[in-house]
């Protein structure tokens, strides 16, 4: 009875022998029932062990005389525990083994990324400045602000937030902060992210990910890591209109049916995403430009030593760990958008806006809400040098590409929403930039500048 429960505890059982009934933690008169326990005493004692990968969500096991590299070890596993469930006497049907071993695995569970980062101890010096100088940033400034904050988000991802939300109560677990390097190619933009990530956890970096969150694997495969590069960003932007882009990254969960379930679960997201562009108006919407962190570089990361990259997220760590948040201040997020629209693309009607109108002006004069508005179809047919003609009619498109490029333009001098308008203050009050009722309907537009000042401004 001794050798039994040795071999037992020591998972040495011999997998073409049945453990006792007797040995099994739940049966009923000699007939063991199909119990998540008994599953798990079944495995143990075969000396097959079973653990959950909280970050690549994925199961995680070893076996006496198996070989885990296999193309089709996990196959030959799962056969392996029908037999022996089978050889047991338990319930061997895919279902069965389909329901038991998600629970058997999370029990033990593992982060990796986590325990190795919070293992870091910090010297003191800022390696995230020396990253910040060291790509080359248009500003360094908002480089270094991105990079602080882009990174402490990867280890609150890691964490899940547990410690950031007990430092920060008003937390949500939530990491739609993406940095993107603007660049030249060849310079190392992606390649180099590899060398910025410790060699130890360099399995949950995913390179060159193309995501359309319509399609569940596309989603699984990003969110099966620590961090992802989306490797096209514009595949990303075509595959999901900006409202459910904006909308995915803002989710604390993701529902997906992993290859070992029988459905779908909801998993709490612990991924941060970057990525690099060659063009620098990438980004198509302003409303949506906040949750990037645009940087225009001249280098790509730098080949810094392993104990140098160490450093680097030791410090990370060490900000997020004593109450440093993962997403901007008020004053940054002002900062950061501005840096952000620097980046973001523009409608041809956007453009001409800009070259027609005197926007450096647009503040400077007096006038109440009395003055002069203009409708959407006479800007654009002034825009396009067309006088005006009051049947012209105008599509969905042409209108709102005016009115988004004109409540741009006002946003960036000052206005402001007020009692439901688009308003300004002068210094006869508050004027409503853009009237939507009444009989002086319309915009106000700056003053024009004529054909001749254009000209001639052209030539410096």
């Amino acid at each position: 009875a001794a050798d039994v429960k040795s071999k037992i505890t020591d998972g040495k059982w011999d997998i073409n022998k049945p453990i006792p009934v007797s040995e099994y933690p739940f049966s009923n008169d000699g007939v063991l029932l199909g119990h998540e326990a008994n599953y798990a005493f079944m495995i143990k004692a075969y000396g097959i062990e079973f653990s959950y990968d909280m970050i690549a969500k994925k199961l995680l096991w070893g076996a006496n005389g198996m070989d885990t590299d296999t193309d089709n070890a996990e196959l030959v596993l799962f056969s392996r525990i029908k037999s022996l469930a089978a050889l047991n006497g338990l319930p061997s049907n895919n279902d069965a083994i389909h329901t038991f071993l998600p629970a058997i695995a999370e029990a033990k569970q593992v982060n990796k990324v986590r325990d190795y980062l919070k293992a870091l101890e910090w010297d003191g010096v800022d390696r995230i400045l020396d990253l910040a100088m060291a790509v080359g940033p248009h500003d360094v400034a908002i480089g270094h602000m991105s990079l602080i904050r882009w990174l402490v988000q990867a280890c609150a991802a890691a964490d899940g937030a547990e410690i950031g939300r007990k430092l920060n109560p008003s937390a949500t677990a939530v990491y739609e902060y993406v940095l993107v390097l603007h660049g030249e190619q060849g310079i190392g933009k992606t390649k180099g992210l590899q060398r910025m990530v410790p060699k130890a956890l360099r399995q949950y970096l995913k390179e060159s990910v193309v995501l359309n969150i319509n399609n569940k694997d596309s989603v699984l495969q990003a969110n099966s890591s620590w961090i992802a590069e989306l490797g096209e960003l514009d595949a990303t932007f075509k595959a999901a209109d900006h409202v459910a882009f904006k909308a995915f990254m803002s989710r604390e969960k993701d529902e997906m049916r992993m290859p070992y379930a029988a459905k779908s679960s909801k998993f709490r997201r612990r991924t941060v995403f970057v990525g690099s562009v060659n063009e620098p108006e990438f980004l198509k919407d302003k409303t949506g430009a906040r949750r990037f962190y645009p940087l225009a570089v001249e280098h790509g990361f730098p080949e810094w030593p392993d104990e140098v990259v160490d450093q680097l997220w030791a410090q990370a760590w060490s900000l997020y760990a004593t109450g440093e948040q993962w997403w901007p201040t008020d004053i940054e997020a002002g900062q950061l958008g501005t840096n952000a629209e620097a980046f973001r693309a523009k409608s041809w009607a956007e453009t001409q806006l800009e070259g027609t109108f005197r926007w450096d002006e647009a503040l400077s004069h007096n006038d109440g809400d009395d003055q002069v508005r203009h409708t959407v179809s006479e800007i654009w047919l002034r825009l396009q040098g067309r006088p005006y003609d009051r049947h012209t009619s105008l599509t969905p498109i042409q209108m709102a590409e005016v009115g988004h490029g004109l409540r741009r333009l006002w946003d960036a001098h000052g206005a402001y929403m007020f009692k439901g308008q688009l308003s300004i203050k002068t210094g006869q009050g508050i004027v409503r930039v853009n009237a939507t009722g009444g009989r002086n309907r319309g915009w106000i537009l700056p003053p024009y500048i004529d054909e001749y000042t254009r000209m001639t401004e052209a030539q410096y």
